[in-house]
């Protein structure tokens, strides 16, 4: 079977940006205009640059520190942004105003819809600061930076003697990690490199399974899967790297025909195994803690679907296609935080997935760029995504379009709509 082939048997359904970039910034101090109140246009927090955004290059140190000096001001002159109504400015986050612990050295805030001018950025929002408890620790905190990411829609977990709940992950990929295997022994290495890899830190594991293959036309035909590392309940500890690649060389439902296909030794094709990260979200920031906080207040109308929609993370990496809907690969930060009391450490968990712009381009399912792929098949699936990405864009438009109405068509003097 040719990799097109177990792609079209495998296929079925699977369950617009602005172009201002967001910001990450590590916090090194706030000047303030007013020490009593606020004043936007004058309050600037300087930090360094986390991620490059735009010609903004964020350099780095020999120890991995970054270098690039940044200054941000959170503008209030949106159209019907009232500066009494910004909750988190440069003020309140230096201050620790309106809920808000006062912002440490060390700690990252960040920042949306940026514009950049030389080293200086104006934010029309503050994200959040991240590490409340003080300056950021990477034993209780983490960020991961600058990688490719992906949010799956909410479900629903149900498990022995408990009650059913309601949980989303975020999925990051390591792309300049990735291992070509041509054999099962290189398989079994390729998932101990994951492994070791992915689970840095004590995160969840997963795996991503890619093959590609340049068709006789010059197509290219790429086609993946993922496995999860799982827990073994016997010896209460997660499954070895062997038992998890014997496991994913058997597994019927997911991974055994693509494995099959890759160990034919098709000098056409290329194969390799990404690492993965998996971070279930915290209960606040699953799309059901969402609709709850919004609709806690016992006066709160319900929320539309398009409201619930807009709160869904992983709309943000949904593609429609012909053949089904699929959840892509957008570059994007995912801060995670995790308590340790004592010698009780808790799960890691994520707050939400931040991309690093509101307008990229989302690479496919089965697009995924990483160390191994061609220049060429690259360019294809670059490609591919900026297309996508064009025709959301004139979808949005011709869909605005549809819903203002046309003063050409109305009489004179008739009442405009309501809305």
């Amino acid at each position: 079977m040719s990799l097109a082939a177990l792609k079209q048997s495998k296929s079925g359904g699977r369950g617009a940006g602005n172009g201002y970039p967001n910001v990450l910034v590590l916090f090194q101090g706030a000047e303030l205009a007013n020490k009593a109140g606020r004043t936007p246009d004058k309050d600037v927090l300087t930090g360094l640059l986390v991620n490059s955004v735009d010609d903004l290059v964020a350099n780095y140190d020999e120890n991995g520190m970054p270098t690039t000096v940044v200054q941000v001001k959170v503008s209030a002159d949106k159209p019907g942004k009232q500066e009494a109504n910004i909750k988190h400015g440069v003020y309140e986050i230096a201050k620790g105003k309106n809920n808000n612990e006062a912002l440490k050295e060390g700690q990252y805030v960040a920042f949306d819809r940026c514009k950049i001018r030389g080293t200086m950025i104006e934010a029309e929002y503050v994200d959040r600061p991240f590490g409340k408890l003080g300056t950021f620790n990477p034993e209780t905190m983490y960020i991961y930076l600058n990688l490719p990411m992906s949010v799956r829609p909410e479900r629903e977990l149900k498990r022995d003697g408990k009650e059913p709940k309601m949980v989303q992950a975020a999925v990051i990929c390591h792309p300049a990690e990735s291992k070509l295997f041509n054999d099962r022994d290189s398989f079994v290495e390729a998932i101990r490199n994951a492994v070791e890899i992915g689970g840095a830190g004590g995160v969840d594991v997963s795996v991503y399974i890619r093959g590609l293959e340049r068709g006789e036309d010059g197509t290219v035909v790429a086609f993946s899967a993922e496995g999860i590392r799982r827990w073994d309940k016997t010896t209460e500890d997660y499954e070895t790297p062997e038992a998890f690649a014997e496991r994913l060389l058997t597994d019927e439902r997911n991974t055994k025909d693509l494995l099959e296909e890759a160990l034919k030794g098709n000098a056409e094709q290329i194969w390799e195994v990404v690492p993965q990260t998996r971070i279930g979200y915290g209960v606040n920031s699953t799309l059901s803690g969402k609709i709850a906080a919004k609709q806690a207040n016992n006066n709160a109308v319900a929320l539309t679907d398009d409201q619930k929609r807009k709160l869904d993370d992983s709309e943000r990496f949904r593609i429609d296609l012909d053949e089904g809907t699929e959840y892509g690969w957008v570059q994007s930060n995912l801060p995670m935080q995790r308590k340790i009391d004592g010698d009780d450490v808790g799960k890691w968990y994520g707050t939400g997935v931040r991309s690093l712009s509101g307008s990229q381009p989302r690479l496919g399912r089965h697009e995924l760029i990483t160390a191994n792929t061609p220049e060429d098949i690259a360019k294809v699936f670059k490609d591919n995504a900026e297309n996508r990405r064009a025709a959301r864009r004139a979808a949005a438009q011709a869909d605005q379009a549809e819903q203002t109405p046309d003063p050409a068509t109305q009489e004179a003097g008739a009442p405009a709509p309501a809305f």
